[in-house]
């Protein structure tokens, strides 16, 4: 009987630890890919972490008024080879991003690309896999 629940449990651990990776991604089925916005705004945060980078924002609306805004975009990894750095966005920046937007209305985007300061796009080119 020992060995039994002995080998259940190793069983239960195991498909536990396979299957953590299957939740931790997702596709795109909550944006409208039918869509592309572009906004224009001040970066309050940059976050170059997996599984995805996050790009924060203020964007003013038509009626002048301050809305939150969420950039999400691909990994690190897939961006440090386009030349995006952990320094590529800092608080205060004056951008301009362009992507899919969410199904739900939020105020929330997928980037295709982003334009700096400067004048330089940064584009997550075509490695768009979420």
């Amino acid at each position: 009987m020992k060995n039994r629940l002995y080998i259940l449990l190793i069983a239960a651990a195991g498909v536990i630890t396979i299957s953590g990776p299957m939740f931790a991604h997702h596709g795109v089925a909550d944006l409208d890919m039918t869509k592309t916005v572009t906004i224009k705004g001040e970066v309050t945060d940059f976050e170059f972490r997996n599984p995805h980078v996050l790009i924060y924002m203020k964007v003013k609306d038509d009626r002048g008024n301050i809305k939150k805004w969420t950039v999400e975009v691909v990994s690190p990894n897939s961006l440090s080879r386009r030349g995006w750095t952990k320094d590529s966005f800092k608080p205060g920046d004056q951008i301009t991003v362009t992507g899919n937007p969410k199904k739900n209305s939020s105020q929330a985007l997928r980037l295709n690309s982003a334009i700096l300061p400067n004048g330089q796009e940064l584009s997550t080119g075509d490695d768009n896999r979420y």
